[in-house]
């Protein structure tokens, strides 16, 4: 599960930032300061040597060398962590990727077939609207047609009556 890790290499060219890569960026600004102030040991620690004439020049070229070796070993070290760190990012985003498909194979078919779903229910529902509108029109029309069959028996029987005293 290592995503994140090529996301904030990726990231670094957007304008946007995550909290990863503001962490990386304070991280960097932290060794550059601490580089510079590194410089500024030495350069003072060269002008102190400038001081004692009386010292030999192998002497200060040994002091520089081995200051010089150690600002070389914490710089390859730091290199060699964040090397580490970048292969472990690369591992975690190779890993979220692996469950990003795993994710999308697994539940693109369910959010297809609720979509079907959906889609049916509305289909049921607006046929039922329309049964329900088919059913009132019906009742309206046996109530019309009953009305209707009442009169119209009313009147054969008016007139049935009417035939039958004559």
């Amino acid at each position: 599960m290592g995503s994140r890790g090529e996301s904030d290499q990726k990231a670094s060219s957007q304008p946007s930032t995550t909290p990863v890569e503001e962490e990386r960026m304070k991280r960097l600004e932290n060794l550059k300061i601490a580089l510079h102030k590194v410089q500024k040991e030495r350069d003072e620690l060269r002008r102190i040597l400038a001081d004692y004439p009386g010292k030999n020049l192998n002497d200060r070229n040994k002091f520089e060398s081995e200051m010089l070796m150690m600002q070389h070993e914490e710089v390859m070290t730091d290199m060699k962590k964040m090397s580490e760190q970048i292969n472990t990012a690369l591992v975690k985003c190779k890993n979220l990727t692996l469950e990003n498909d795993w994710y999308c194979r697994s539940f693109c078919p369910l959010l297809t077939e609720c979509f079907e779903l959906k889609n049916n229910a509305q289909r049921a529902w607006n046929e039922y609207k329309g049964l329900l509108r088919d059913q009132i029109a019906l009742e309206e029309s046996i109530k019309e047609t009953t009305r209707f069959c009442g009169d119209t028996s009313m009147k054969i029987r008016v007139i049935s009556s009417l035939r039958y005293d004559e």
